[in-house]
């Protein structure tokens, strides 16, 4: 089948380490697998080993069969609800030849996300004016209500723990999926020295290991970590803190130097290099606490920590609820940085403890993150999902050019027709996301009209004085007309009296000569005349001198 995972980022993000390992296997074995991210090509040299078709989201619009057997997705999986991935998703299914079956995956609250984002509740964000929550909100998160309608198109949903059922459609399938682990994380490997000794890290200090990137959502934990490692060194257990992953320079800036004195932070670190790194920790920390942020969410390092043979520290909730406290892993009582504190220092101090916890951890690893087996129980969402009667959704879109709105409206329409049957349970939530939506677009809409005759009047102005403009500019042009026709003739009476004058001087210089030519020619008779005069005396001359002698 030919299956098109979408991701909300590049493939730097952590949900690539689930995308990716599920890609990669499925390509193994013979599917035609697409990722498709927003931007950043780029950075599908950090990807591990990938035997899948990677590509920009403007790639596959422009090209929507883009898969070897140069056909469109058979299935779409879209990387959670967000906006970029709505909206991909849409202009896909519009594009291609034909609709491909959607799965959305839910990783997340993205409810909590968006409220965490934006520093105000869901119920207030729903409530915005269209042109405040536009000027706060990104694509790269959910809509306050789209996401919503957006999961009703689904023909099926995944979630990566329990809880995120509360989230999808009654009326959409839907299944719980875990991450599969890379092979390589599966078989524990020993601390390198020669790393620990590169690291700068000393003798006799211990080390907890952190994989992963800050976000505006997980800062106050990582915080929370921080302080723990301080904590530790306070009481006389020198420990570093040694980390990988992005930063915002906003959390950089609000640590102090003493937080920062026991951290070694190495920044991005391409995803192959992690499992030595994770080898080196005597514990392996997860920071938080049951809420709304984890009891939705699957930290997409758990896995690799279990699978390192590592003992690990973790809040009792979202996996932790499938294990057993001081067995497979220690639980944070409280996730102060205290509490993680003290689990680390009680690692640290029983060997016995840590290495139990380590090997029952890899175990547990194996039997719930195996690679194979989790992407072989995806295939079967997938083939059940593509055997499900087609459903009228995209057509819907396709032929009216609408959205998730256009559909959301047809199926209240079709829920309130007499004889419909029992209505969806949700129907009520549908009706309060399709009036909030309406409320949005339609203030939206107004706003537009409203431009629009602003821009229409601008114009109008514009062109009146652009017609005064021109009026002014044609009789400056008369203007300029008659002058040059006055200064034309003015120029033509002084030539031809110029003319006129050349004319009389040429005579008068013609006079001139002929008169200059008569005397020169008068001199010159008289001049010859004169100097045979002179000779003939000359010889005269001569003769009365010879008689004289």
């Amino acid at each position: 089948m030919n299956i098109l995972f979408v991701n909300y980022g590049d493939f730097t993000t952590n949900s690539l380490n689930h995308i990716g390992g599920f890609a990669n296997v499925l390509s193994a074995q013979g599917h035609a697998v697409v990722v498709a991210v927003p931007s950043g090509r780029d950075t599908l040299s950090v990807a591990s080993d990938p035997v899948y078709i990677p590509a920009l989201y403007d790639d596959v619009l422009s090209q929507p069969a883009l898969f070897p057997d140069r056909a469109t997705a058979d299935i779409i999986h879209a990387w959670t609800p967000r906006e970029c991935v709505r909206k991909f998703v849409v202009a896909y299914q519009r594009t291609a030849r034909r609709s491909a079956k959607l799965i959305i995956h839910l990783e997340d609250n993205e409810e909590y996300l968006i409220s965490g984002y934006a520093r105000r509740p869901i119920a207030e964000l729903r409530a915005m004016g269209f042109d405040e929550l536009d000027s706060i909100m990104s694509d790269s998160l959910p809509h306050p209500v789209r996401h919503r309608t957006f999961l009703r198109l689904a023909d099926a949903a995944t979630v990566i723990v329990d809880r995120l059922r509360e989230f999808v459609p009654a009326t959409v399938p839907c299944s719980v999926i875990a991450p599969g682990v890379d092979p390589d994380y599966l078989t524990p490997a020993p601390a390198a020295p020669e790393l620990r000794r590169s690291l700068g890290l000393l003798s006799g200090e211990r080390v907890v290991v952190f994989t992963g990137s800050n976000t505006f959502a997980n800062e106050p934990e990582m915080r929370e970590l921080y302080v723990a490692v301080r904590l530790l060194n306070q009481r006389g257990l020198p420990t570093r803190l040694v980390r990988t992953g992005f930063n915002r320079p906003e959390f950089l800036e609000g640590l102090s130097p003493e937080l920062k004195e026991h951290v070694l932070d190495l920044g991005f670190v391409a995803k192959g290099r992690l499992p030595k790194l994770l080898a080196l920790a005597d514990a392996l920390v997860q920071p938080g606490r049951p809420g709304p942020f984890n009891d939705f969410r699957l930290p997409s390092k758990l896995p690799e920590f279990l699978a390192s043979g590592r003992p690990v520290v973790l809040p009792a909730t979202n996996i932790a609820l499938e294990m057993r406290d001081g067995v497979e892993a220690l639980f944070l009582s409280s996730g102060t940085p205290g509490d993680i504190a003290d689990c680390c220092e009680r690692i640290f101090r029983d060997p016995a403890l840590a290495a139990s916890l380590g090997k029952r951890g890899a175990a547990f690893a194996s039997k719930h993150f195996d690679l194979e087996a989790n992407t072989a129980a995806l295939a079967k969402i997938y083939d059940s999902v593509l055997a499900s009667p087609p459903r009228a959704c995209w057509e819907i879109i396709r032929n009216s050019a609408g959205s998730d709105l256009t559909v959301a409206a047809r199926e209240l329409s079709d829920a309130l027709q007499p004889g419909s049957g029992a209505p969806p349970a949700d129907l009520a939530g549908l009706a309060a996301d399709l009036a909030a939506i309406v409320r949005v677009e339609d203030e939206r809409e107004s706003g537009a009209a409203l431009e629009r005759d602003r821009v229409r009047m601008r114009l109008e102005e514009t062109v009146r004085h652009l017609e005064l403009h021109k009026e002014l500019a044609n009789q400056h042009t008369r203007n300029l007309e008659e002058r040059i026709e006055s200064q034309d003739r003015h120029l033509k009476l002084h030539k031809k009296l110029s003319e006129r004058h050349i004319q009389n001087l040429e005579a008068r210089i013609n006079g001139v000569e002929k008169i200059a030519r008569s005397q020169m020619e008068a001199a010159s008779a008289d001049l010859a005349k004169a100097s045979a005069e002179t000779a003939k005396a000359s010889v005269e001359h001569g003769k009365l001198v010879a008689r004289m002698l």
